[in-house]
């Protein structure tokens, strides 16, 4: 349904780590647990995703430098839809 939950696992002052188990309901879900070094549990079921349609396929952009001889270059970055963004950059010294 969409629902997130978040556990946080604190460090523990004793050194103490606590375990954590997990189990294959067989149903499309998991159940989490966190058993603390106290013996208090924390239990989760997560359920597994649904399948998802696949994305489009992605579309780097190209980037081109220019030494202009000055002591600077110039950055070309050319997104795939055709438009660009210049920046011209310094030598540090």
């Amino acid at each position: 349904d969409g629902t997130t939950t978040t556990t946080v696992i604190k460090d523990g002052a004793d050194g103490e780590s606590p375990t954590a188990t997990v189990v294959d309901n067989g149903d499309g879900t998991h159940t989490v647990t966190i058993t603390n070094p106290d013996g208090t549990t924390t239990t989760t079921v997560i359920k597994d995703g649904v399948d998802g349609v696949d994305g489009k396929d992605g579309v780097s952009p190209t980037a081109t430098v220019v030494d202009n001889g000055d002591g600077t270059h110039t950055v070309t970055i050319t997104n795939p839809d055709g438009t660009t963004t210049t920046t011209v950059i310094k030598d540090g010294a």
